[in-house]
């Protein structure tokens, strides 16, 4: 359940997130980290590396997603593999 809540943060965060489809700038990478800790951090109940977790997430996301706004084609099957290889 807390890895569910943590990817449809991550979706909004990705979501709400425009660029000019110039890759993934610096701001954007380091506000999906933030807001990925703040929430891993709410839900984990202090178990796990947030910062380690994220940048994995962010790192896979990048990956499969070349910018924010092909981000927003991301579903769930991704999610839950990222979620879990990022464990």
């Amino acid at each position: 359940m807390k890895k569910l809540l943590l990817i449809l943060i991550i979706i909004t965060f990705i979501s709400c997130t425009s660029s000019n489809n110039q890759g993934w700038p610096f701001i954007e990478q380091k506000e999906f980290i933030d807001n990925c800790i703040l929430s891993y951090n709410n839900n984990s109940n202090g178990q796990g590396n947030a910062e380690e977790y994220c940048e994995c997430a962010l790192e896979k996301t990048i990956s499969e997603y070349p910018t924010p706004d092909d981000a927003l084609k991301m579903d769930m099957e991704f999610m839950l593999k990222m979620a879990e290889e990022c464990q």
